[in-house]
């Protein structure tokens, strides 16, 4: 009896000793291992999709329109655009009288997110490729399809005399600046970036050709060529004469029966 109580205490002392082996997990086969998620990059999150310069080419459009304030009865517009409004022609016919001023406005459209990486716009309009009508300074760093209105210019400014016809396009240079750039601390003016991120191929911006008729017969197509641009504009704005006040004329006696 005293055998078999101490066979028992010894098989149970070595049963609280003994510890199970791990069993490793294997995931069934074709099919891959669960593994742990993988930290978030926040800077990724943020920066979105790397941009390049072609797509500041192919994103960005720069749209120039008559000004609602030189509107007139005897000036036109033919607008050449695509499906995407995008407008690449823009056509001002000005019968006379020809006015002192004509202005346009510039409304520039980005198609990208620029918030992370903004893109410096500098140039000049220029009349006839020559003539400098004012400055093109801006900075790309909204979201998407944001907006962006140019300050007006007017295309006449310095003439003295109309001509036949004038031709009004932007010089233009666009940089990519780096990722995570600051917009608040671009200067336009002293902007640099490599060159491979800059470009001047900027497809889609307005050409506004604008042709003054002085042949359209007329004996105030001759006065409007002699007069200067001044006095057009008074013969533009000038009040339309008051209607008669004199009596109608008898009427006709009746015919005899």
């Amino acid at each position: 009896m005293n055998r078999i109580a101490w066979a028992l205490l010894v098989v149970l002392g070595l049963s609280g000793c003994w510890q199970p082996e791990p069993i490793p997990f294997e995931p069934p086969k074709g099919e891959p291992g669960v593994k742990p998620a993988a930290p978030v990059d926040d800077t990724s999150a943020v920066m979105g999709k790397e941009l390049k310069v072609g797509d500041v080419e192919q994103t960005v459009t720069i749209n120039m329109s008559l000004s609602q304030r030189s509107q007139a009865r005897n000036i036109t517009e033919e607008v050449l655009a695509d499906k995407l409004e995008r407008v690449r022609l823009l056509t001002i016919n000005i019968n006379p009288p020809f006015p002192n001023s004509l202005w346009l406005d510039t409304v520039v459209k980005a198609k990208n997110d620029f918030h992370y990486t903004p893109v410096v716009l500098r140039g000049s309009y220029l009349r006839n490729e020559k003539e400098s009508l004012g400055d093109i300074k801006l900075v790309l760093a909204g979201r998407f399809s944001d907006d962006y209105n140019l300050q007006p210019i007017d295309v006449l400014a310095g003439l003295e005399q109309v001509p036949e016809t004038m031709l009004i396009s932007m010089d233009l240079e666009a940089l990519l600046m780096p990722p995570g750039t600051d917009p608040a601390a671009i200067k336009p003016d002293t902007a640099t970036t490599p060159p491979e991120r800059i470009t001047r191929a900027m497809y889609y911006k307005t050409a506004v050709r604008i042709n003054f008729n002085k042949g359209g017969g007329a004996q105030a197509s001759e006065s409007a060529a002699a007069v200067p641009l001044s006095e057009n504009s008074a013969a533009n704005t000038a009040a339309p004469p008051a209607p008669s006040l004199a009596a109608p004329p008898p009427a006709p006696p009746a015919s005899a029966q």
